[in-house]
């Protein structure tokens, strides 16, 4: 069983995601992009991955490293949900990613790729 111990680091809920002393990770969904962190440093996905809140002796979250790492929490009107993690586009080799609007109700669904060539064509 692999185990991150998560701290607060401010009010506005964000965490610090730790793996035996080394920071993985500051985020508000510390388990699931801690387990992309894990995974993207060479874990086995098919380990299970336990988060404990630094200090506590039980964990909050358990699960599969590869499944966590397969999703992330959408908050919309309704209660937050597990949804599907999309992560962003990179725009280019040195540049930052771009992030795509989410589309609202009563707006047209363009094609997400004009938004990402539009991010282009303004840099």
């Amino acid at each position: 069983m692999i185990e991150i111990f998560i701290h607060a680091v401010d009010r506005a809920g964000m965490y610090e995601a730790r793996h035996e002393g080394r920071l993985l990770c500051r985020s508000a969904t510390p388990f699931l992009d801690g387990a992309r962190c894990l995974i993207a440093r060479g874990f086995d996905p098919n380990e299970t991955l336990a988060m404990l809140r630094t200090g506590k002796s039980e964990a909050d979250l358990t699960g599969k490293l590869g499944e966590a790492a397969q999703l992330t929490v959408h908050e919309g009107r309704r209660q937050p949900r597990f949804v599907k993690y999309r992560p962003t586009v990179p725009t280019g080799q040195d540049s930052e990613p771009v992030r795509l609007k989410q589309h609202t109700a009563g707006r047209s669904k363009a094609d997400p790729w004009e938004q990402i060539r539009a991010g282009v064509a303004a840099a």
